[in-house]
């Protein structure tokens, strides 16, 4: 499971965990909107991605039924194996979004430290197929200093989406190549 003191603070600190799971779901946002938006087909999921990470960082409800849907997307419901890079970035950020859901909607803190594992997870075998990376670090890092924090205020949860969001784009361009992720963010309109 996850790193053992990242699972242990996230057991003492309810008041940040929301927050928690909301940047985790960012970080690996591209990972799903950048890899099936380009899809016609997969439009309706590629908003759902959006509109999910939305709800977490505003917390107001919804989660349930959100959840529902979320677990209904092919990556979480299908039975083939993954061999490809880019289906594997999308199971695993689909299931990111998943924990995070289900953490919202019964507070499980084992969801929430699964919500990191995969997160983790992820980074390391980006780590495995990027020269000289070190994703896996950074991503315990972040978890790190968010689970420091104490109360989480309108204007701190604003910065940390931001810095996730940065977070994201930064990962997805290391993953794809620069190139290859202009032409992601070109036809996504992303921001």
């Amino acid at each position: 499971m996850v790193v053992d003191d990242v699972a242990a603070a996230l057991r003492s600190r309810d008041a940040v965990g929301p927050a928690f799971v909301a940047g985790c779901a960012e970080r690996m946002a591209l990972f799903f909107t950048g890899s099936r938006g380009g899809i016609p087909s997969r439009a309706d999921d590629v908003e759902l991605y959006v509109r999910a990470v939305d709800l977490l960082w505003d917390g107001q409800a919804g989660f349930a039924s959100t959840a529902g849907a979320v677990a209904a997307l092919p990556e979480l419901v299908s039975q083939e194996e993954l061999t490809d890079d880019t289906d594997i970035d999308a199971f695993q950020a689909a299931l990111t979004l998943h924990y995070a859901l289900s953490y919202r909607v019964d507070g499980d803190v084992e969801h929430a430290a699964a919500c990191a594992h995969v997160v983790w997870t992820a980074m390391g075998l980006l780590d495995n197929n990027i020269a000289g990376a070190a994703l896996a670090d950074a991503e315990l890092g972040r978890q790190r200093e968010v689970l420091a924090m104490g109360e989480v205020s309108p204007a701190a949860l604003a910065r940390l989406r931001a810095e996730d969001q940065a977070l994201s784009r930064e990962r997805f361009s290391a993953a794809c190549g620069e190139h290859e992720e202009a032409e992601w963010q070109a036809a996504l309109e992303l921001p």
